[in-house]
């Protein structure tokens, strides 16, 4: 059965289909190091039948489970941060004090430009414990450096290797390998000396 994709929003650069989830590894607080990870693939296909299925998520109104146990996503906007300290005052029970420090806005540092124009800021938390929460974006496949996303085509330069698709619009695909070698070249090889 065909997986039903988020509708496109005004002003999203990331067409439906063509998402991937990433979450932040490293220190989820404002200027924090890390690095952006991806969802697994059936991950993201979930979180795009959400999109497209479930308004109350689409318009940051409410989390979705991304496993039957543990995690939570939910959307944010300028209007809708991730903020769960009026739930507490209001008599709910987290495992730890959600406090104004753990808000996560759209304005966090994780986030760059084009996530916060296209609405694409996400936040995972853990369920009955907010305060243990990460950055979550979408963005094109294969268009941010580090995507491993394996095709099952081969590589578009060797064409021995699966290739990951580099993002371009002819969809093509290179290996790890000839990836390696084309960040060298450009880069320019660090031992060469005149």
């Amino acid at each position: 059965p065909a997986v039903g994709t988020a509708p496109a929003m005004e002003h999203d650069s990331v067409p439906p289909g063509e998402a991937v989830f990433q979450w932040w590894w490293g220190d989820p607080n404002p200027g924090g190091v890390g690095h952006w990870k991806n969802y697994h693939s059936h991950v993201s296909a979930r979180l795009e039948k959400e999109l497209a299925q479930n308004a109350d998520f689409r318009t940051c109104k409410q989390g979705v489970p991304i496993d039957a146990v543990r995690y939570n996503v939910q959307r944010i906007s300028r209007e809708r941060p991730f903020d769960y300290t009026d739930e507490q005052q209001n008599g709910a029970v987290f495992r730890e004090p959600f406090l104004q420090e753990n808000k996560i806005t759209v304005d966090d540092s994780h986030f760059n430009d084009e996530t916060r124009a296209t609405n694409n800021c996400f936040v995972q938390f853990q369920q009955g414990n907010p305060k243990r929460r990460r950055p979550v974006r979408r963005v094109r496949r294969g268009e941010v450096a580090g995507l491993d996303i394996k095709t099952g085509e081969p590589c578009s330069i060797c064409f021995s290797d699966d290739g990951f698709a580099i993002g371009c619009d002819e969809n093509h695909v290179i290996c790890r390998s000839c990836r390696w070698h084309a960040v060298r070249v450009v880069v320019g090889d660090v031992t060469q000396t005149e």
